[in-house]
């Protein structure tokens, strides 16, 4: 600013050498300083006046309102209100007492009551006199009286509040005093509130108006934005959530042997099994560019997707021979991780089990990592066996019952993988899962059923290990196993004699898939 000021003063002719120049600057800079100082000030000022003058109309509003209510006129419910004050009262409590006499005067007739006492409500000429005048003539009725009558008689007229200061004998004096000193200013506040009643209204009307433009906009914005759709289904997810939780609790509950192994299952597994996990994750670019895809098909709606040819399909069609195991491997592992049980961290697909956080669309359960998941389905798997269903039949019936699945082709899997892992069982063995080793085939097994062929190897490393063994030692039975579920395991003692093959092992395979009868097979020549 001051450097622009000498530029143009040396334009105009004006010489200034290097002491005076400075002087000059300084002298600008602190005008400047000032100046802005001097418009902070107004502008606080401003609003302090604004809001004072806001204030002092809203007051006047109130006796203009009290005014044309009572008859009373706005200088004398002001001088009333000094006096009061002065003695030892409230001009508020003047102020009601007035609204009471002429509430009585006006509705309860009143007049002729008081007429009765020699207080006139009308002048000479007819005129309804001013109801504070009126209210000065009851005092000198009420100080004719005996204290009690008198306090009984201002109670009846409305006057209790102020009996006691409107009595004091100083009264007179100080209601003198205020008409001497406040009854001119009080007569401009009087000729002056109707239109500070005309500003309270129109002030108040534009605190309506900005409440309703807020109002519309944010009706608009929920109407154009579909804000209701989405709190609708924000409502519906936490009410899902909570009846999950609750479903959850209640299945810990019921499983639980006290309130130390609850608070375990609820929050020390949980919590441990979500530490192992992070600490076992390492997120590098590929991991963040994949959340991110997904987390941008999320929101994209369908329509806006670009279409595009998939990085499969593309590759197939420039390259279609050149389908590698190691592309094969890829695409056979994307298809396993896709799967509901790799999805939800339930490769068993319990419906319910130790340590959910909630349930997907189609009721099965949802863990917080895979190894939470896991260790629910081992947990699952030994409480059967606790509770009696000791072979692959009853346990595969039990947990994957025929009204919802092919039961006699989940079994067959199963001892088929069993025995491809070097367990000679059939569907009716007897399975000691005390036995880590064996508990683990049979787990591995199902969720290979369960999620596809080779979802086992998601499953290979030391943590799992650990949850096998330490669910191999667990007691706990399963409170939903019946009796008509258990199925006896046999053993059958037969020998058959086969002549005429080179492998005996080849034909029973083919008689008996499912190994479900256990045999010794003798080769006879």
């Amino acid at each position: 600013m001051d450097s622009v000021i000498a530029g143009f003063l040396v334009k105009l002719g004006f010489t200034f050498d290097k002491e005076q120049l400075t002087k000059f600057q300084g002298t600008v800079s602190g005008v400047s300083k000032g100046m802005m100082n001097l418009a902070k000030v107004g502008v606080g000022a401003g609003v302090a006046i604004t809001a004072a003058i806001a204030k002092a109309n809203s007051e006047v509003n109130k006796l203009y309102t009290l005014s044309n209510n009572t008859g009373a006129s706005v200088r004398s419910i002001r001088v009333l209100g000094n006096a009061f004050s002065a003695v030892g009262g409230s001009a508020q409590d003047v102020q009601t007492a007035i609204g009471n006499l002429a509430h009585n005067i006006k509705y309860l007739n009143f007049e002729p009551y008081l007429e009765g006492l020699g207080v006139s409500l009308r002048e000479a000429n007819g005129e309804v006199r001013d109801t504070s005048q009126v209210l000065l003539d009851l005092r000198d009725v009420l100080m004719d009286m005996p204290q009690e009558q008198g306090r009984a008689l201002a109670e009846t007229l409305g006057l209790g509040g102020i009996y006691e200061p409107m009595m004091k004998a100083d009264f007179g004096a100080e209601l003198e005093r205020s008409k001497e000193l406040f009854g001119e200013m009080n007569q401009i506040i009087g000729e002056g509130s109707e239109a500070s009643h005309r500003f309270t209204n129109e002030f108040s009307r534009l605190g309506d108006v900005v409440k309703t433009g807020s109002m519309a906009i944010g009706s608009s914005l929920t109407d154009l934005l579909g804000l209701d759709d989405k709190m609708a289904n924000l409502t519906t997810s936490v009410a899902k959530a909570s009846t999950d939780f609750i479903k959850w609790q209640r299945e810990i509950i019921q499983n639980s042997d006290g309130i130390l192994d609850w608070a375990n299952q609820s929050f020390l597994e949980p919590l441990g099994n979500l530490y192992r996990d992070l600490m076992n994750t390492k997120i590098g670019k590929e991991e963040f560019m994949s959340g991110l895809r997904s987390f941008v098909e999320f929101i994209i709606p369908e329509a806006q997707k670009p279409q595009r040819v998939s990085e499969e399909n593309a590759t197939a069609e420039q390259e279609p021979a050149a389908m590698t195991v190691e592309r094969a491997r890829t695409i056979h592992d994307r298809r396993l991780l896709a799967t509901r049980g790799m999805r939800n961290n339930n490769p068993g697909n319990l419906r319910a089990g130790q340590g959910q956080i909630g349930t997907d669309s189609s009721g099965y359960a949802v863990f917080p990592t895979r190894e939470a998941g896991y260790n629910a389905a081992a947990r699952q798997l030994k409480g059967y066996e606790n509770a009696g269903l000791d072979n692959i039949a009853s346990i595969i019936s039990k947990w994957a019952p025929s009204s919802e699945n092919d039961t006699r082709s989940y079994i067959n899997s199963v001892v088929q993988n069993m025995n491809a892992k070097g367990f000679d069982v059939g569907a009716y063995s007897k399975l000691d899962l005390s036995d880590s080793a064996m508990f683990k085939a049979l787990l591995d097994s199902m969720i290979n059923h369960e999620v596809g062929a080779g979802a086992e190897n998601y499953f290979n490393t030391s943590t799992y290990e650990r949850i096998i063994q330490k669910q191999s030692q667990n007691q706990w039975r399963s409170s939903v196993v019946k009796e008509s579920d258990k199925r006896p395991s046999v053993t059958v003692n037969q020998t058959i004699t086969i002549s005429g093959v080179q492998d005996p092992q080849r034909i029973k395979r083919e008689i008996d898939p499912a190994n479900t009868v256990q045999n010794a097979v003798n080769n006879t020549f």
